[in-house]
């Protein structure tokens, strides 16, 4: 039972940390400039940031230090890689089996000198960072307590699909639905095994990242979309067996 609350506080607190932040962004700015869009990154991770203390604090008395926030460009680097060729690969398939249609990039001219701001405060402090802090960072911590590794990476993940059932990732019916969870259900576990096997979340961070830009990089349109989101769970899944299957395999050098 104890568990199961930890899961609910962790989803309760991600969706506070995703609506808190930017909404009072936009109640002050609006959404259309690249400033407040930024800002509304900034707030998402602020917000996140101080209700992760509060709890770990008052409610856990979990150490900071448990969150795993030691930075590591390898493990960085690592989880950007693995979540980057997962879903670029899965994308592909997509194109090749005919299930997607290619969608390129689009970007204004006039904005691409503000790429690399934007895509870091919308893909890194909108979503990775605060999201993998709750998942990876908080509830992995506070799992791994009383549970062995495999039910920690499976309730860690399985948590985060629930979640995503509320999600509008562009699915209809039923079926797409529960199928995008199970595409983020993957996504979470590959992002557990990152941290698992590097020991840190920057790890699950970067895996959330490069989810993110194989979307942009690598983007498609869905034609079956079903069948998509399958290959995503499988590939994400599989490469995260991969990583923790590695695992024993000098931690301390990705440190």
């Amino acid at each position: 039972m104890r568990s199961l609350l930890a899961v609910v506080l962790t989803m309760l607190g991600m969706m506070a940390s995703s609506l808190l932040g930017p909404m009072a962004v936009v109640l002050l700015m609006g959404r259309e400039s690249i400033l407040a869009r930024s800002l509304m990154g900034l707030g998402s991770t602020v917000v996140a940031l101080g209700l992760v203390w509060l709890v770990r604090r008052y409610l856990y008395r979990r150490p900071w230090s448990g969150l795993r926030l030691t930075w590591s460009w390898r493990a960085a680097g690592l989880g950007l890689l693995a979540g980057f060729c997962a879903i670029g690969a899965a994308n592909g398939l997509s194109l090749l089996l005919g299930v997607a249609t290619y969608q390129p990039l689009d970007v204004p001219p006039d904005l691409l000198v503000y790429l690399p701001v934007a895509m870091f405060a919308q893909i890194v402090l909108l979503q990775a960072f605060p999201e993998e802090l709750w998942w990876r960072g908080h509830l992995h911590d506070v799992l791994s307590e009383r549970h062995r590794m495999w039910t920690v990476l499976a309730v860690s993940a399985a948590g985060f699909g629930v979640l995503h059932l509320l999600s509008n990732g562009g699915q209809t019916g039923v079926a797409e639905h529960l199928l995008y969870a199970l595409s983020a259900t993957g996504l979470g576990f590959l992002a557990a095994a990152a941290r698992q096997r590097t020991g840190t979340v920057w790890a699950a961070v970067g895996v959330h990242a490069g989810f993110h830009l194989a979307n942009g990089f690598v983007g498609t349109s869905p034609v079956v979309y079903g069948v998509q989101l399958v290959l995503m769970f499988c590939l994400s899944a599989v490469l995260g067996l991969v990583l923790v299957s590695r695992r024993h395999e000098a931690v301390a050098d990705l440190r």
